[in-house]
């Protein structure tokens, strides 16, 4: 699907190739297979030059934050690790 049209501040932009952001604007009919998806190019990939990313949700009291000491003991010997949280309410 391509198009063209402006937001409200008068700027025109196209959906065509991606509009070089990176991720298409198409309509979608689902939330799609998981199964089925598209799967990540990691064939030559040098982990060393970009960091390996995972993200931990849920509720609270599930367990995030155990999960996130017991990985980090476990793994902080051999791999260099940072935890980020957006959490606004834990010190």
């Amino acid at each position: 699907m391509s198009h063209s049209h402006s937001h409200d501040d008068g700027i025109s932009h196209s959906h065509d190739d991606f509009g070089g952001h990176g991720h298409s604007h198409e309509i979608l009919d689902g939330p799609g297979s998981y199964i089925n998806r598209e799967m990540p190019l990691i064939e030559g990939r040098d982990w060393k030059d970009r960091a390996f990313t995972i993200g931990i949700g849920g509720p609270v009291g599930s367990g995030k934050t155990a999960l996130m000491l017991a990985l980090c003991l476990a793994l902080r010997d051999e791999y260099n690790i940072a935890a980020v949280t957006n959490d606004i309410f834990t010190r």
